[in-house]
């Protein structure tokens, strides 16, 4: 029997004890939602001991924290984004279908983990946020985006984007068509045509 065979023991490393807790947390935020999870629940779903979650999430808001947090170093790598050939346009286009690509994929994950997010600018989201900003102000300064307002842009773009990836969805053939209008939203609003 290889390792990866190998079940599920009572010890195992905390990566592994970490990543099994983050997996029923996320299992749980989409069946029953951030109210009605609980650290108990949890920690049954993983098969562990409560005492086991409380050693890598003092609370239900770190585990969301966390699972957040991983949705969004997601969302940000891209290395598309960081190649000198590609320009601005094609930046903007790439970021738009990537983040649809992921939330599209995993709409159930990506809605319940970021439902509880109400304000402006959530602190998980401001990796996005920065990112969207890069690339609107390289357009700026390399005089092919026309923006008045850096910040009130990146605001609009991202929660345009925002409506769009949570609304319901038909399938493979509407997240294409759902790309092409984001990305030609997105262009208008940057000034290009």
């Amino acid at each position: 029997m290889s390792q990866d065979d190998a079940p599920m023991g009572r010890f195992q490393p905390p990566e592994v004890r970490c990543r099994q807790v983050l997996d029923a947390a996320r299992e749980l935020l989409v069946q029953v939602g951030y109210e009605r999870m609980s650290v108990s629940a949890v920690a049954r779903r993983a098969g562990i001991a409560k005492g086991t979650v409380y050693l890598y999430f003092d609370s239900k808001a770190a585990i969301l924290a966390a699972l957040q947090a991983e949705l969004v170093a997601d969302m940000v790598a891209l290395p598309a984004l960081d190649d000198p050939r590609a320009s601005w346009p094609e930046r903007l286009d790439a970021l738009v279908a990537h983040w649809l690509q992921l939330d599209l994929s995993h709409a159930d994950v990506y809605a319940a983990v970021f439902a509880m997010s109400h304000d402006d600018q959530p602190d998980h989201l401001v990796a996005c946020l920065d990112l969207l900003r890069r690339i609107v102000e390289g357009g700026i300064e390399e005089g092919v985006f026309d923006v008045e307002d850096i910040d009130e842009t990146v605001r609009m773009l991202f929660h345009g984007y925002s409506g769009v990836a949570f609304a319901k969805r038909d399938g493979p053939a509407d997240a294409e068509r759902l790309t092409g209008v984001v990305q030609r939203l997105w262009r208008r609003v940057v000034g290009l045509t």
